[in-house]
């Protein structure tokens, strides 16, 4: 569904309207859907989340080649147990 020429035109319109914002698409997980993969080619950049204690350094490892040569910008740490002081590197 999200390959369907009403989707990507939807997208193409809202980046061209609203070019002073940043437009967020909150996707599923790039494992076990294809969502994703579809939707790369028509978006300026890509951020990974990462559950602490969900994600496995496997599919971690996975992600990061799949999105290797994409627009990726960098992976977020979410719903973290660390200390605060451990976040900034």
């Amino acid at each position: 569904m999200l390959s369907a020429p009403r989707i990507l035109h939807l997208i193409n319109e809202l980046k061209d309207r609203y070019t002073n914002r940043i437009i967020i698409f909150d996707m599923p997980s790039i494992l076990p859907l294809d969502d994703v993969l579809v939707l790369l080619p028509y978006v300026d950049s890509s951020i990974l989340v990462v559950e602490e204690s969900v994600n496995t350094p496997d599919q971690i490892r996975h992600c990061l080649e799949t999105l290797e040569g994409e627009k990726f910008l960098g992976t977020v740490l979410n719903k973290s147990t660390l200390p605060r002081q451990n976040y900034y590197y």
